[in-house]
């Protein structure tokens, strides 16, 4: 069930992209979330031959319980890093050009992008990205375009 909702969640948020303009490449965590999913599928399958073979649990209840799991952490693994029309897709969600007050760049080569975000939860005013350095310039040019654009449409229309 909650697999089915995070695709439909996919689905709705990849209609709103428009078309991409520059693709910077997969979640800095994909191995990782690769590994997930390998890990759960062995784990959770052996798990769930010893569970019914004393009979305390259902092995289709476990399988499926298990194969729900690795199935999220190969979505999640699926992530891109994209600029398109109509702001940032971030791995696996969409942010609105219009969202984006300011940005900035951080580290030894400036390959993370701080994006300063326009919301209600103090918590969120914020996010990092790791961007690669192939990718800098591009991201910068198109950064500089959309946002002060964004910008100055917020402040002559404030919502």
């Amino acid at each position: 069930m909650i697999l089915m909702l995070c695709a439909w969640y996919l689905s709705k948020e990849q209609k709103k992209r428009g078309h991409l303009l520059l693709d910077c490449g997969p979640t800095p965590s994909r191995e990782g979330f690769l590994l997930n999913a390998i890990l759960i599928a062995f784990i959770g399958t052996g798990v769930g031959f010893l569970l019914d073979a004393s009979g305390k649990v259902g092995e289709a209840a476990c399988l499926v319980l298990t194969l729900n799991c690795s199935l999220f952490w190969l979505l999640a693994s699926m992530g891109r890093f994209q600029i398109v029309d109509n702001g940032i897709w971030q791995y696996w969600s969409l942010l609105s050009w219009h969202r984006i007050v300011s940005y900035e760049w951080h580290g030894d080569s400036s390959e993370i992008l701080i994006l300063h975000v326009a919301t209600a939860h103090p918590s969120l005013e914020q996010c990092s990205i790791i961007v690669p350095p192939i990718h800098r310039n591009a991201v910068s040019d198109l950064l500089r375009h959309h946002v002060t654009e964004a910008t100055l449409q917020n402040a002559l229309n404030p919502r």
